[in-house]
C-alpha cells in the first residue's frame, strides 16, 4: 500500500489446495454428524409424530347450510348442540368446517345436524383418514403463515419514522 510492498504468506496454489482440505474435513464432519443424529428410527419416528400431531374425530364438515346464514347464527346453533371449539365458515358458502373439544361432542353434533338445528337442516361427515389430514396440513399451514412477517410490516417497519427532519404536515 503506497510503495509498501505486499506480503505473500501462501502461494496462491498452497492457499488452494488448504482451502479444498479444509472443505473436505468439514463436509466430512457433517456426515457423521448427520448419519449420528438421523438413524432410520429416529427419522420414523419424526415423521409419524409430524403426522399425528392432532386428535382425530374432531373435525366435522357440515353441508347445506341455508346461505343467509351467519357466522354468528352458526356457532350459536352449534353451541346449544356441543362444545364447539372453532368454526370455519364464510358467509355465503354451503359448507362450513367445525371443530369440536372432544368425539362424544362430535356425535352430538352429528345426531342433531340428522334432526334439525335452530338454523335449518345440515348434512354432517365426520372426517377421517386424508381428509382429517388434509385438513389439520391447512390449519398449521395457516397458523405458520401468519408468525411470518414480510415486507415492511410489522412494528418499526418502513424507512425513516418521526426523527429529526421528518415532520408532518
Amino acid at each position: 500500500y503506497k510503495g509498501t510492498p505486499f506480503l505473500c504468506i501462501l502461494s496462491l496454489e498452497n492457499w488452494l489446495a488448504n482451502r479444498a482440505a479444509k472443505r473436505s474435513r468439514k463436509k466430512q464432519e457433517r456426515r457423521t454428524v448427520d448419519d449420528n443424529n438421523n438413524t432410520s428410527t429416529n427419522v420414523g419416528d419424526k415423521r409419524k409424530r409430524e403426522e399425528n400431531d392432532y386428535t382425530s374425530g374432531l373435525i366435522v364438515k357440515l353441508n347445506e347450510i341455508p346461505s343467509d346464514s351467519s357466522l354468528f347464527q352458526l356457532k350459536e346453533a352449534l353451541k346449544e348442540v356441543a362444545d364447539v371449539k372453532f368454526v370455519d365458515f364464510k358467509p355465503g358458502d354451503n359448507f362450513a368446517y367445525v371443530r369440536l373439544a372432544s368425539t362424544d361432542d362430535t356425535d352430538k353434533l352429528l345426531k342433531a345436524a340428522e334432526t334439525d338445528l335452530s338454523i335449518g337442516k345440515v348434512t354432517g361427515k365426520l372426517l377421517v383418514d386424508d381428509e382429517e389430514a388434509e385438513y389439520w396440513k391447512k390449519i398449521t399451514d395457516n397458523s405458520k403463515a401468519k408468525g411470518k412477517r414480510g415486507g415492511k410490516g410489522g412494528r418499526g417497519g418502513g424507512r425513516g419514522g418521526r426523527g429529526r427532519g421528518n415532520k408532518r404536515g
